[in-house]
Formats: structure tokens, C-alpha cells, sequence
């Protein structure tokens, strides 16, 4: 309470912070707060880069020119790209030229397209390739030029979703000599069918060196501005690690250009730079066998969206401790040049590296599966000395008697891509699963042991007084990937969550469900972070009314209007500001995602009270029903995976988040510890445990309402699979239904109890499955394909309420029963996104209609956003279309 009262007296930072002396993570309230130089300040932040802005294009042939400068000289090696995006329709082109205005060079040969296609020989442009003309084409046309000439007409037919913008691209060999200081002008005459936005960045390459000199303006620092006038001062952007041989010297040139132009647009902006971990092409020839080794003789069934990588990945072990330490002096260097430069404009350092720079393993979506080089071989030794410490002990675990922790091998694909017990490894039916159970744990390990080990470097190269920023955890996410959650390495949330070195975990929002009408949710164990003494943050990368319409990875969450954007960002950051995470706003292709000052004042700016509210009273989010999920179960899932963890994992948050009301999302360890109290406990996966476990649980679920989902209990940790352990821990008798669809039909007494009246779950079977054997009638709310008992409610004496799920799927219907018996406070009976933090209720409909709402106490009901009074409450009746998103606030 001290620290509360310390709040209360500060003097706040919004817009005009001055340095950044020491920036830290303060959870003395229980809510997570960034704090500067003593001052709490909003967890606001814009990401972006460097990048040209767009030209809006109409469907009039008129001419269009901008102008701008060289911040360094080109010697030659400067180019330039006409990018249209990938939206259907058409393009004209006509008299392109570029010149030097103090002299009147022409940079290139102007282009009227008089001679035919020939001109862009002539002028040296290039339609970028040809091969891939399918994509669009382009034909010199008669007549459609200004004064009625030739011009370039390029058609461009619908895309397929998985084509990546920009599809069709003009551009120039690398000669182009520009020259700093410069005034240069682009003019040119252009017309579009449907209007689009055409980009036109200049760029230099060479010497490894890739700086963007724009053109047009610059995305970046039009955003930043945006931002800063809204009350958002720290700005995230992408750099690789300065990794030069050992006899250059680090080339930072683009770096510091990078904060020189943040710096421009807000001298007192704070930047949190986002370093890639990357070892360079140059090292891993010099030590091979550090590098990463997939094995790709043995595969697995192919699936759909298998493909081979366009090119060999090439990456360092995240298991070589020659990587680790020659990266970590290289890390070191940077940062202390960073802060001895900019340090002051330094908030904190975000370390990334492997996969889209997300710390999990390089194909993780693919057929093949790493570990096989010289430095995997040492750690996996190395890692199986601390756990078995001999011969002996190794033999029995595995039933090997010729195992030895000096030639133990990483097991062969043929093993891991097989389950020959079904969807879990069970070492109870197959001694030999525990070998592969041994080395899913591995390779969580030594993923976070090389995330923590940059985290630390990082952190003491800033003095321990900035932000260490890492993408981690996503363990309500990753159920997707087709050889099992364990192929990620995002399975040891809780090793990482020990470090001191880590302030900030992040994801993007949740892919599993962020359109209209879904709810966009955290990946992780996000409140779990947050007991941890530590900030969980959102990525909101979403594709915008700016960002091109299709070809653009997950462009089917696009928004097409302003309005609709806004409704799904409204969604997000009340979801952020309610959830007390951090976002950062993300021009994820450095075009001007971003670039509307609509957004940033009629949302970020007017969300900036609740923020202001949130320094001054933080309030941590302490929501009525929890989430769980188990880590050591999600390392049990077997090849096949998605059949299993999807649904369990990924889906139920959308089912919880429609329940109408508000959940968390935790590690099951806190609720083992005793950390975690709700009403009502989601047990997602709770199947690995050992018999403390299951003791334990047992004791701190009793007198609660408990969904079981799946096989709760089954996998003891040292004998394997039981239905006597499943009985232990919920009281229930089980029988094995293999063979069965996990698809369920509710019966008359489930509907009558809450459950929609339709089925649920996949129509396909899965090895192992349960069903109750000893439930009665009256307990039955749905079954199983065969008859057998499905979904059973089970009422103690002792007010434990236990509802066994034996498919992997929920619903909203069936969470909010179970809710209400539990006793947790429901907003709302309708399907709809609901998140609440007391007085602050968001909505985001899930369709369209009238919805009952009880906000559970008296008062004025304020439209937040609109400043706007709705009527008094406790109880209220709005009419909301599909999609629309209202942050409410009850006055007395």
C-alpha cells in the first residue's frame, strides 16, 4: 500500500518524456507498470520502419509528383520499386521520369512508352519477374496515355490468399547514382481501377547493407508523429544484429539512421529497438556444426500445407554455447554503443531470433524436424548427465540396456514421427516414448536457456536499468503444428518466468479468431506473466483499411473500411487496457498501416483516461474463471497433434471468450501453488501428472466448479497411462471408447441444463479416448457417437461441481453453464466477446441484435469512447450490430 500512495502523488508522463534514465516493470499493486525514472507511464507503443510513403491513386489519368532528399549518397547502387499491391483491377502508367532538380539530370531515361515495351529497356524499369507474370501482366496499350498516348497498362485478377504482396513490381537495376543533400523529383501520370495506393521506396544496397532512402516521405516518422500526438512516446522498429567478421568493424550506418529519423519525429521519443539474433552466413560456414541440422530422410505423412523451404534454412543451434557466447559479445558491443549514443531515447532492447523472429525452432510448420547437429548431440548429453546422473538410472527410464549418457543420439525421426500409442506418448504401453518424452523437455530447455542467456546479456549491457523485451510462450497457441506442441520450444514458460533478466513477454494477437465478431486473445499465459512480477504485451498487427486487401499474409482478417477498423482496434486496446497488457500499434510492411490520424485521435488519444486512471488506481485483472493450461501434458502430445491441442488449446478461448464473461489465462503450476482463486477452473490439459500433482490439484479444485477437458489424469508421470489415475483425481470411472468420432450430442437433460441442442466436436476419432462408466442418467448432458457418456455432470456433497468433457472441444453455451452454476457474474446470456475490469465492461458483438446486459451493481452506464450516457444500470439493453466494439464505463 505504500507503493499505491506513491501513485497517487506522482507527476505523470504522457507525451513530453525527457529521458530514460532507468526504465523497469513495477508490480507492487499487482497490476503490471511501466515505469520511468520513477514516473508510471501508459504501455502505448507504435512499431514500425523505415519505409516510402503512399501515393493515393483515383481513377483519373492526371499526373502525380513528389519530391525528396538523400539522407547519404548512393555511389551508384541506389534502386527504386513501383509497388501496387495485389488488390484486382487495373493500372495505367504513362511519361515516368526521374531528375535531379538543381541540375536537371535525369536519374534514368524518362519513359513515355512511345516505343512500346521497349522503354523500359531504354529507361532502364523493369517489370519485376517475368515468370511469375500470372500473377498480372502488362501490355503497352494505344490511346490510354496522356494526350492520348501509349502508355503501360497492368491488369491485375483476383489473388489467391496464400500470394504474398506485392505480386507485380517495377524496378530498376541497382545503379541508380543519387546524391546526399540532393532534391530529386519523381513525376509520372497514373490512373487505377479500383483507386489503390502505389509505393515508390529508394533504396541502397550493398556492402550487406540495405538503407532505404524512401522517397515520398517517410512511413516511419509520419507515424511516430501520430503517435506522439496521441500520447504514445515509445516506438518499437526492426534491426538484424551488427554481427561483422573479425577483421571489420560494425557497420551501423542503418541503425543509427533509424533512431536519427525517430528522433526527428519526436525528440523525446522512447525506443525500444527489436534486435534479430542472427548468426551471419560468414560464421556458420566457419563452424558447421553449431549450425542446425533437420533430418530430412524420414517424413511423416505429407499434409496440405507442407512445403519445402523456398531456400535451405540456415541458423545457428539455439543448444551451441559457441553461438550463444559469440553472439552474446557481438549483442553486448551494440547495446553499449547504442546507449552510450542514444541512451537517454532508449526505453529498452527486445531480443528476437529464430522463427519470424518468435524464439520457436525454424519448420516448425513443416514435415521435418531439427536437432540433429554436433551441438545438439553435446547439450542433449549434457541435459540427460543432469537428470539421470548415470548408465543405470538412463537405462531403466528408457528400457535400454545398452543406453549411455556419453552416446546417447538425438532419437531418429522415424520415432518422433510415429505414435504408436496413439495422440500421447505413453510410457506405460511403450517404454521407448520416454526417450522422445525426454527430448521434448530438451528442447524446451535449451530454447529458453538461449533465450534467457540474451535477455541477461542484454540487460547488463544496459546497466540493468532498460526493458528486456522477448517474444515467448505461446502455449494456448501452438496447438496447430502438425508434429505436436513440443516442436515449437515455447513449453517452459515457467523456467523462463524465473528470470530476472525478462520485464516484457509478447505475442501478437491470438490467430485463432481476431475477424469480426471473434475475440483476439492472448496466446499465453498471460496473467500467469503477470504474477510473475512481469508485463504481458500484444502485438496488434492488424491488417488496417491501409494495408493492401489481399496477398498480404493474413489479409483474411483484413479490414476494408475505417470504420471496421476501428471497431477491431477498439476490440484490441480495451481488451489491452482492461487486461492491463502493453501494445504496440504494428505497420507490420513499413507502408503506412497506421497512417491515419483518425485512429490515433478518435481511439488512442481518447482511451488515454482509462490508461491515466489505470496509473493512478491500478487494478489487477482478477476475472472469475481461469484458464489452465499444463505444459509437461502439452510435451505428451504425439505426432497428429492438431486433432488434440487445437481444440483443446486454441479454440476454447474463443468458446470461453463468448461466454459473457471474462477469464484468464494461466499456467496450471499457479494454480498448484496456490496462486490463482476463481469460481470456476478450465482445466484444458491437465493430463501428465504425477501423484503430488494429482494430490495437489485434487485439494485446491475441491468446493469449486471444474471443467476436465479430454483426459484428465490419465498420463502418470512414471507409469503411463491409467484409468485408475483419472478416477483418483476426479472421482469418476473411465473407460477407453477408442474407435469413437469426438463429436457429442447433447441430451435433453444437457439442454435443458444450458447446451445448444446442436453437436460439437470434430467428426473423426482419436486414440485415446474416455467416456464415463459409472455416470447415471440424470448426470449424462451428452454422448458419443456409440451411446457412451461424453460431457457428465457430477455434483459432491462437498460443493465440488465436476464436468468431464471427454471431447477436446468446447462451446460457449457449455462454458457459461458451467459458469452459472459456479456462481461467476455473466454480463450477459448472448453469445458476445465480453471483458470486464471493474467499472469498465468492453463488448464486441458476436452478431447482430439486441443484448441484455447486467453489470452487477447500480449506476450511470457511460459509452466511454462517446462520452455518452446509455442509461442506468444495473441493467441495460443495447442493440448491437456483428462486430461493433463499446467500452463501457459504470458511474455511480
Amino acid at each position: 500500500m505504500k507503493r499505491f500512495g506513491f501513485f497517487l502523488g506522482i507527476v505523470f508522463l504522457f507525451v513530453t518524456v525527457r529521458a530514460a534514465e532507468e526504465v523497469r516493470i513495477d508490480v507492487s499493486s499487482g497490476a503490471p507498470l511501466i515505469v520511468v525514472d520513477g514516473e508510471p507511464v501508459r504501455a502505448r507503443m507504435f512499431y514500425g520502419d523505415s519505409g516510402a510513403k503512399p501515393i493515393p491513386i483515383d481513377d483519373e489519368l492526371k499526373e502525380y509528383a513528389f519530391e525528396f532528399v538523400p539522407k547519404e549518397s548512393s555511389n551508384g547502387r541506389a534502386a527504386l520499386a513501383i509497388y501496387f499491391g495485389a488488390k484486382p483491377g487495373s493500372v495505367v502508367l504513362d511519361d515516368i521520369e526521374l531528375k535531379e532538380i538543381s541540375t536537371g539530370r535525369d536519374v534514368f531515361p524518362s519513359c513515355n512508352f512511345e516505343n512500346g515495351i521497349e522503354d523500359f529497356d531504354r529507361s532502364t524499369l523493369r517489370l519485376w519477374d517475368k515468370e511469375r507474370m500470372n500473377f498480372g501482366n502488362g501490355n503497352v496499350e494505344d490511346g490510354v496515355g496522356s494526350n492520348g498516348s501509349a502508355a503501360l497498362v497492368l491488369r491485375f485478377p483476383e489473388q489467391k490468399e496464400d500470394v504474398r504482396w506485392p505480386s507485380l513490381t517495377i524496378s530498376t537495376p541497382t545503379r541508380l547514382d543519387l546524391k546526399e543533400g540532393e532534391r530529386y523529383r519523381m513525376k509520372f501520370h497514373a490512373k487505377a481501377d479500383p483507386p489503390r495506393r502505389l509505393y515508390f521506396p529508394f533504396t541502397i544496397s550493398g556492402r550487406g547493407k540495405y538503407n532505404k532512402l524512401v522517397g515520398n516521405g517517410d512511413v516511419f516518422q509520419s507515424q511516430i508523429e501520430l503517435a506522439a500526438a496521441a500520447g504514445v512516446s515509445f516506438v518499437s522498429f526492426p534491426h538484424r544484429i551488427v554481427w561483422p567478421k573479425p577483421d571489420e568493424n560494425p557497420d551501423d550506418d542503418l541503425l543509427d539512421t533509424q533512431i536519427d529519423l525517430a528522433l526527428e519525429a519526436n525528440p523525446n521519443v522512447l525506443l525500444i529497438p527489436r534486435i534479430y539474433v542472427e548468426a551471419p552466413e560468414w560464421w556458420l560456414a566457419q563452424h558447421p556444426g553449431e549450425a542446425m541440422v533437420w533430418n530430412r530422410e524420414a517424413k511423416r505423412e505429407a499434409m496440405p500445407w507442407d512445403r519445402e523451404p523456398a531456400r535451405p534454412w540456415k541458423a545457428a543451434s539455439v543448444a551451441s554455447e559457441k553461438y550463444r557466447n559469440d553472439a552474446a559479445v557481438v549483442l553486448r558491443n551494440m547495446i553499449q554503443r547504442i546507449e552510450e549514443k542514444y541512451g537517454r531515447n532508449i526505453a529498452g532492447y527486445h531480443v528476437t531470433g529464430q522463427s519470424t523472429n518468435e524464439w520457436f525452432y525454424l519448420g516448425t510448420w513443416e514435415q521435418f524436424l531439427n536437432g540433429y547437429g554436433d551441438a545438439d548431440r553435446i547439450a542433449w548429453r549434457d541435459w540427460l548427465r543432469k537428470k539421470y546422473e548415470n548408465d543405470d538410472a538412463l537405462r531403466k527410464a528408457w528400457d535400454d540396456p545398452e543406453a549411455s549418457l556419453d552416446s546417447a543420439e538425438v532419437p531418429a525421426a522415424e520415432l518422433r514421427l510415429t505414435a504408436p500409442t496413439g495422440i500421447l506418448h505413453d510410457v506405460g504401453q511403450r517404454r521407448a516414448q520416454r526417450k522422445i518424452l525426454d527430448l521434448n523437455q530438451f528442447q524446451q530447455d535449451v530454447m529458453v536457456d538461449c533465450v534467457a542467456h540474451f535477455a541477461k546479456v542484454a540487460k547488463d549491457a544496459a546497466g540493468r536499468k532498460k526493458l528486456v523485451l522477448i517474444f515467448y510462450g505461446y502455449e494456448f497457441e501452438f496447438g496447430d503444428p502438425y508434429n505436436g506442441p513440443a516442436c515449437t520450444g515455447h513449453y517452459a514458460l515457467s523456467k523462463l518466468l524465473k528470470s530476472p533478466d525478462v520485464d516484457i513477454l509478447c505475442a501478437p494477437f491470438s490467430y485463432h479468431g481476431r475477424s469480426s465478431g471473434e475475440a483476439a486473445l492472448q496466446m499465453s499465459p498471460a496473467e500467469s506473466v503477470a504474477l510473475a512480477g512481469k508485463m504481458w504485451l500484444n502485438e496488434d498487427d492488424l491488417r488496417t483499411h491501409l494495408t493492401p486487401q489481399s496477398g498480404f499474409a493474413g489479409s483474411k482478417t483484413w479490414e476494408g473500411t475505417q470504420e471496421g477498423t476501428l471497431r477491431l482496434l477498439t476490440r484490441n486496446l480495451g481488451n489491452c487496457a482492461l487486461g492491463n497488457y502493453g501494445t504496440w500499434w504494428m505497420d507490420l510492411a513499413a507502408s503506412g498501416w497506421y497512417e491515419d490520424p483518425v485512429l490515433w485521435q478518435s481511439l488512442m488519444k481518447k482511451i488515454e483516461p482509462l490508461d491515466r486512471d489505470r496509473l493512478v488506481r491500478p487494478k489487477p485483472f482478477r476475472p472469475e474463471i481461469g484458464l489452465f493450461v499444463d505444459e509437461a501434458s502439452a510435451l505428451a502430445v504425439a505426432v497428429g497433434g492438431p486433432a488434440l491441442t487445437s481444440p483443446a488449446l486454441g479454440d476454447v478461448r474463443r468458446q470461453a471468450a463468448c461466454c459473457g464473461a471474462p477469464f484468464g489465462q494461466y499456467l496450471l503450476d499457479d494454480l498448484l501453488d496456490g496462486k490463482v482463486d476463481v469460481k470456476l477452473n478450465v482445466l484444458a490439459n491437465a493430463w501428465r501428472l504425477d501423484k503430488a500433482q494429482r494430490k495437489r490439484l485434487k485439494e485446491v479444485v475441491k468446493g469449486k466448479t471444474n471443467i476436465w477437458s479430454y483426459a484428465p489424469g490419465y498420463l502418470d508421470e512414471e507409469n503411463g497411462g491409467s484409468l485408475a489415475t483419472m478416477k483418483e483425481l476426479i472421482g469418476l470411472t473411465m473407460k477407453r471408447v477408442d474407435g469413437t468420432q469426438i463429436r457429442v450430442t447433447p441430451t435433453e437433460r444437457g439442454v435443458a441444463w444450458g447446451l445448444s441442442p446442436e453437436p460439437f466436436g470434430k467428426a473423426r476419432p482419436i486414440v485415446p479416448l474416455f467416456a464415463v462408466a459409472d455416470a447415471r442418467p440424470e448426470e449424462i448432458l451428452a454422448t458419443y457417437p456409440d451411446g457412451s457418456a461424453a460431457v457428465v455432470l457430477r455434483k459432491e456433497s462437498d460443493g465440488t461441481n465436476t464436468l468431464f468433457v471427454g471431447t477436446p472441444a468446447s462451446t460457449p453455451e457449455l462454458i457459461r453453464a458451467a459458469a452459472r452454476l459456479a456462481g461467476v457474474h455473466l454480463f450477459t446470456d448472448k453469445n458476445c466477446v465480453v471483458y470486464a475490469n471493474d467499472p469498465y465492461v468492453l463488448l464486441h458483438a458476436a452478431s447482430d441484435g439486441p443484448i441484455d446486459i447486467d453489470f452487477g451493481r447500480k449506476g450511470r452506464i457511460v459509452d466511454f469512447l462517446r462520452n455518452a450516457e446509455l442509461g442506468v444500470g444495473p441493467k441495460l439493453t443495447l442493440v448491437l450490430r456483428k462486430g461493433d466494439s463499446l467500452l463501457l464505463e459504470a458511474k455511480p
